[in-house]
């Protein structure tokens, strides 16, 4: 009895206490059982923190002071339990924590002043400090759909096979080679460039850094603050090629000839030179001039006639527009039959493969993936919203193991509403609109009523730091959760700006995310209180016209926190590009758009892995630390910014002939036997009617079939150099062009008036036949045009030495095909900006307008930068500067990216260890990552997909050392059970580690082309291709 009295006395003070200070703090606005623990919010004493990125222990000089109150033994079941813990002060740097009944806070102390010019890890405020309150708190449970979401893997396969397999129509050639007349050795020059310099002195004593100009620059209307003043030679992809063997190869080119959207700047070469011998970081400030193509003349006499002091750099703007006309009238108007869902703005040129597909075409119901975070519609009415969720590796999923323990796919799960912004007064009528559609960017707007002017405002923008929500007009703010709240805390941090509101919100499923509220500066913050309605919703106490609600997963580092808040206030809306081109270097940037402000004035950017490299030196002065994980693309580092700069260096090697990086000089080598070898193949297979053979075809064969006489056409004019045979190879290349560009194939193409594409008219009538691979829905567009552009690049090529002008008679007609999928400026309102080709992930999509739970994919990564090289080589046809550049910087970037995402080293670490044993991605989804095809499961098709067409770019991209490892791994158990067009698609991709191996298969007496040739691949060109590198290589 007396142990019970003492006991409820005890129980009283502890709720007179509670009471007392429930009376005083109006922030906790709800209490449950359940314990909650302030030590992972605070720094604790005798726990090491961060200070200026090095390690300090937090423990106090005296530690007789340190005292540790709980009252978890005392709590009764109605109280709120908070751990106490108090210290004091070390005043030589140290940690503090102390407590109040109604806070809890930590402070820093420190006399280190911020640097603008050192790493940000370096400019935390060391007497900031953080204060918590808990506001909401319960002890329920979550259903284990709700935590663990839903998977979906099934991708279902067709028997539309990339391999052409109709046999070509055979006509018999009135001129064939007469190999007799091949009785010499040949040594040819692999590489043909335009000449970007007018004058290029060579040195030896280069850079392994850009160098960049201290001024801005004006190329073409766009800003660039920082091109590269590299020369030449500064690009060296194998160290036994000299930088004046390079810069030799170039020929001249009068400045009285520079192409339109083009910049030549005249700087003194001897202290260029000096600057980047000497220093790899070093700023250029010598004077300058720039000069437009409009005046360059008057200056072309002096800077043409001493060029050993003077050279003159052309500066190219990346995105000049390629045209502004309207599309040519051979190809029919028409609006395509596919519907945009409600809601869906039609003003401008539509993105029809973007990461916001799933946000405009079906339910409207499946995710965006942004990246780092996916966002999708949740519910409707009055319960609409945008619900976003972010994934860990924890929650990745493997499955269907094979014998050496690689998993078929990486899957991450769908539909975990983490939290969702909302409006507490949507009713009936609220609905979704997107607007705004742009490259890398879109709007999401929830709206009151069609024409309300209460609506939520959510720019996606891909890499965003914080899911954001613009609240407009009398609507309430509403913040809800699919998961489920377990605790809400308000905090306070000196790194705020003024105006923000920073909370902490652990979910049921053990994930944390940081919440920030920026009122408007008419609004007093004190008047503003988020309130939990249950654990499910929680709500805005009054209506706040521009009222910002921001949402970012905690990092796991709570002391990095701090950026989080210094970035807090400021949004991104938009990512606009822009870029500039020596030719040797190409310099560009993500400028991202932003509404709001911080403490900062920046904003928080995520960036991919394979930005890593090319992201310039300066740029890991904004790194913050933080990092997240992606879906499908490894762990994105965060940046303290508003935009990314990017140097990337350009091959300028790669150009029409066989191309290698084994290739110790840029020459290629032909012995007579194999001239006499490449005759003799050449003869027989250009006994056909190439305008027959593809009269039948779809556009995506079309290309294929087309292409492989061209190459043909290469071997004939430029390696044999048989002049009559290439003149009758022309023609009859030319005859099979005009059904295109009459328009007369099989399957037309419309010009669609709805979204702005080109598009085929093979699937007009349904979405299912998929008789042209659903080009007709912006499927595949970068492969179908990429091989009609490099056969047309070809054709215009050999006609322009033969003193044709196929290629300006016909520009109009491809450059159509290049707006359709690679159109690079807003200029032209005729096509959408960038259609296929994605700019922050690195390479393309190939998915159009199709809902895909999973969000876009793409197959075929080498039919993504073949597309890329034809486009390089057409610019360089027609002599337009921007394009050939453009196709160069898309090159280097999949190099980086592909050798990341598609093609996996076994020292790959971006890429989890489960799937990096398959070598290829298979098809890469932004959820998933899936080891197969559309097409079948063979090991053949799931490699040799990501192979074809061998070309000289495909050395680039496909890396010696991962071509030897797939070859060993994957490729050679197979190979001699393989009797199928595929099997010579390996052997040619052997070429690039092996050719020696390669040629030896292509050039047996009994090689059988019927059997062991795809109808889209020539054996001339095999043999050209891998007997010139393995003869140039010493191997033969």
């Amino acid at each position: 009895m007396q142990f019970l009295i003492y006991f409820l006395i005890f129980l009283s003070s502890v709720s007179s206490a509670l009471s007392s200070d429930k009376s005083t703090d109006d922030d906790v606005v709800w209490e449950s059982d359940k314990p909650w623990d302030l030590s992972s919010h605070t720094i604790m004493v005798g726990e090491p923190y961060v200070m200026n990125s090095r390690a300090v222990d937090s423990k106090p000089a005296n530690t007789e002071s340190l005292r540790r109150v709980s009252a978890l033994s005392a709590a009764s079941p109605s109280s709120a339990v908070v751990v106490v813990i108090e210290a004091s002060p070390d005043k030589t740097g140290g940690s503090v924590v102390r407590t109040s009944a109604k806070s809890t806070f930590t402070t820093i102390f420190g006399n280190e002043q911020a640097q603008t010019s050192e790493k940000v890890t370096s400019l935390l405020t060391l007497s900031a400090s953080t204060t918590t309150s808990v506001l909401f708190s319960t002890s329920g449970s979550i259903q284990s759909s709700l935590l663990n979401g839903t998977t979906l893997t099934s991708i279902s396969t067709n028997s539309k096979n990339p391999l052409v397999t109709q046999k070509p129509s055979q006509s018999a050639q009135s001129t064939v080679i007469n190999p007799v007349t091949l009785s010499a050795n040949k040594t040819l020059p692999a590489t043909s460039e335009t000449a970007i310099y007018s004058s290029i002195q060579p040195f030896s004593n280069v850079t392994s850094e850009p160098v960049f100009y201290s001024t801005m620059y004006s190329v073409a209307g766009s800003s660039l603050g920082y091109l590269s003043s590299s020369l030449a030679a500064s690009q060296n992809f194998n160290s036994s090629v000299t930088a004046s063997t390079i810069a030799s190869s170039r020929p001249e080119v009068t400045s009285g000839s520079l192409p339109s959207g083009t910049t030549q700047t005249t700087k003194p070469f001897s202290s260029t030179a000096q600057s980047i011998a000497g220093s790899e970081s070093s700023q250029i400030g010598t004077s300058e001039s720039t000069l437009t193509s409009s005046t360059i003349a008057a200056s072309s006499a002096s800077s043409s006639s001493t060029p050993s002091a003077t050279p003159v750099v052309q500066i190219v703007d990346l995105f000049d527009a390629i045209s502004t006309n309207t599309p040519p009238n051979v190809f029919p108007r028409a609006p395509n039959p596919m519907s945009l869902a409600a809601g869906v703005s039609t003003d401008g040129p539509i993105q029809t493969n973007k990461f916001y597909t799933n946000l405009i075409v079906g339910s409207q119901n499946s995710a965006a993936f942004v990246y780092p975070y996916s966002l999708r519609r949740h519910g409707s009415g009055q319960d609409i919203g945008l619900a976003v969720q972010h994934t860990t590796t924890s929650q990745y999923s493997f499955g269907n193991y094979d014998s050496n323990g690689d998993s078929q796919f990486l899957i991450n799960p769908l539909n975990i509403g983490e939290l969702v912004l909302s409006a507490a007064n949507f009713d009936s009528a609220a609905a979704m609109k997107v607007e705004n559609m742009k490259t890398s960017s879109t709007t999401v707007k929830l709206v009151q009523g069609i024409n309300s002017q209460n609506y939520l405002e959510l720019p996606l923008v891909q890499g965003m730091g914080y899911a954001t929500g613009i609240y407009h007009g009398s609507l309430i703010a509403k913040l809800g959760s699919e998961v489920g709240f377990k605790t809400l805390v308000q905090e306070k941090s000196q790194f705020l700006a003024d105006g923000i509101l920073k909370y902490r919100i652990e979910l049921l499923s053990g994930y944390s995310w940081l919440c920030y509220i920026v009122v408007p500066d008419n609004v007093s913050k004190d008047d503003f209180k988020l309130q939990a309605q249950n654990a499910y919703s929680v709500t805005a106490n009054l209506a706040v016209d521009g009222l910002i609600m921001q949402v970012a997963i905690a990092p796991d580092d709570s002391n990095l926190e701090v950026f989080y808040d210094e970035a807090a206030g400021m949004y991104a809306y938009e990512l606009q590009l822009s870029g500039s081109s020596d030719g040797s270097v190409a310099n560009y940037e993500f400028n991202y758009a932003t509404g709001g402000k911080s403490l900062s004035g920046n904003t928080m950017i995520f960036a991919l892995p394979h930005h890593a490299n090319a992201l310039i030196p300066s740029m890991e002065n904004s790194y913050t630390g933080i990092q997240v994980q992606s879906t499908t693309k490894g762990t994105m580092k965060g940046y303290l910014a508003t935009k990314l700069l990017f140097s990337q260096k350009l091959n300028r090697q790669i150009s029409w002939l066989p191309w290698s990086p084994l290739l110790g000089s840029p020459d290629l080598k032909y012995s007579s036997e194999q001239l006499k070898l490449l005759a003799e193949v050449a003869n027989k297979e250009l006994q056909v009617s190439i305008a027959s053979s593809i009269s039948q075809l779809n556009t995506y064969y079309i290309g294929k079939v087309i292409d492989k006489y061209a190459y043909i056409l290469l071997t004939v004019s430029q390696i044999i150099e048989d002049d009559v045979t290439t003149r009758s190879t022309l023609a009859n290349l030319k005859t099979a062009f005009d059904i295109l560009l009459q328009n007369k194939q099989l399957y037309p193409l419309i010009y669609d008036t709805k979204f702005n594409g080109l598009v085929s008219s093979g699937d007009w009538a349904s979405t299912s036949t998929q008789y042209d691979f659903g080009n007709t829905y912006y499927n595949d567009h970068h492969f179908h045009y990429g091989y009609i552009i490099h056969a047309a690049a070809v054709v215009g090529y050999v006609d322009k030495q033969l003193g044709g002008t196929w290629a300006q008679d016909n520009k109009d007609w491809v450059n159509t095909l290049v707006r359709d999928v690679a159109n690079p400026s807003e200029d032209d309102t005729y096509f959408a900006q960038s259609r296929m080709f994605d700019w922050y992930h690195g390479h393309s999509w190939a998915a159009g307008l199709f809902e895909n739970g999973n969000g876009k994919n793409q197959e075929s990564s080498s039919e993504d930068y073949n597309f890329a090289y034809g486009m390089k080589l057409w610019g360089s046809v027609i002599e337009d500067s921007s394009m050939e550049l453009r196709g160069d910087l898309m090159i280097s970037i999949m190099s980086e990216s592909m050798g990341e995402y598609y093609l996996y080293l076994d020292s790959n670490e971006v890429e989890p260890r489960q799937i990096v044993g398959n070598k290829v991605a298979g098809i890469l989804f932004d959820n998933i990552i899936d080891y197969t095809t559309y097409f079948g499961t063979n090991t053949e098709y799931k490699h040799g997909i990501h192979m074809l067409p061998i070309t000289p770019v495909s050395g680039q991209v496909r890396q010696v050392t991962f071509v030897q490892q797939e070859w060993q791994e994957k490729l050679s158990p197979i190979i001699n059970s393989v009797n199928s067009g595929w099997t010579g698609i390996l052997k040619l991709n052997q070429a690039l580690f092996d050719p020696a191996d390669s040629y030896e298969f292509f050039s047996d007496p009994n090689f059988n082309s019927d059997l062991l040739l795809d109808g889209g691949m020539s054996r001339t060109w095999s043999l050209a291709f891998s007997g010139g590198l393995a003869n140039s290589m010493g191997l033969l």
